[in-house]
């Protein structure tokens, strides 16, 4: 029997993990489709990006989609998923979306990187282990399977890793009673504001009386958080990190060795996707 890694080590690691795996599929966000749509389905970027996430589950009523990706306001992310289904299908969108970020993911780090081989043997290890249960989106894009291409698994993997890391967070902030804004605004006060936060999906009146609920809660105290505040979102990311417990298990000693791989191409990617955001 595996003995299952202490929890300092599940946090080490998964936080790492989802980290790299985000930066790997930067182009994802920042590619100019993801801004300007896919002429060729006739749908918009948005439509592009959230129909894309949510596409492995097949074409789910808007409303549906948006409670998967949450804490994005459903008001923006709803409608989008609903005009790709009106104008296109799951698997047309997610092949054409896999071909143009791949494709620009090739670009960046090269079609075939030195260690891409191993690196999608132990990628596809982590994105294929833990339960399915309370996940699933991941669950959904782990029937998708893999390709014979190094590249594009790495690629699909750390999708596949960063959705479930994902749903772990979103079942452990659910579970205290917040709700996408008040996630949002505690999680800026608690390590500062990133220029990729999700907050900005929310508007400045939104923001404004996610504060005060969290304030008569005393979970922020005038414009900072408080001791309880800081307590309580501590809690919720070693909630999600316990939910990663097998993820990491399942690398064992290798997982140092993924992570080593994953991040100069993590790290080229967020760099190209800067660049475009500047542009």
């Amino acid at each position: 029997m595996t003995t299952a890694p202490a929890l300092e080590r599940v946090a080490e690691v998964s936080r790492r993990l989802r980290a790299r795996a985000d930066g790997v599929v930067a182009e994802l966000w920042f590619m100019p489709e993801s801004q300007t749509g896919y002429p060729t389905l006739g749908i918009s970027g948005a439509a592009g990006t959230f129909g894309g996430r949510t596409g492995p589950l097949g074409a789910l009523p808007g409303a549906a989609a948006a409670a998967l990706l949450v804490p994005l306001n459903p008001a923006f992310t709803g409608p989008a998923v609903d005009e790709a289904w009106a104008a296109t299908t799951p698997d047309e969108l997610l092949a054409l979306r896999e071909r143009t970020a791949t494709g620009y993911l090739a670009e960046i780090v090269g079609a075939e990187p030195e260690g891409i081989v191993r690196a999608a043997e132990l990628a596809r290890r982590a994105a294929d282990a833990g339960p399915v249960e309370g996940h699933p989106l991941a669950a959904a894009h782990r029937t998708r399977g893999w390709t014979d291409d190094p590249l594009v698994d790495v690629w699909r993997a750390s999708e596949r890793i960063r959705e479930r890391r994902h749903e772990s967070h979103r079942n452990a902030w659910t579970a205290v009673g917040l709700d996408g804004c008040e996630i949002c605004v505690i999680t800026d006060l608690w390590r500062g504001p990133l220029i990729s936060s999700v907050s900005s999906s929310w508007s400045a009146a939104h923001q404004d009386e996610a504060s005060a609920r969290l304030r008569d809660r005393g979970l922020v105290v005038g414009d900072e958080i408080s001791e309880e505040g800081r307590g309580l979102r501590d809690e919720i990311e070693l909630a999600t990190d316990r939910q990663e417990t097998e993820v990491v298990a399942a690398l064992g000693g290798d997982a140092d060795e993924l992570l080593a791989l994953l991040t100069p191409w993590s790290t080229a990617a967020v760099a190209w996707a800067s660049q475009q955001f500047g542009a």
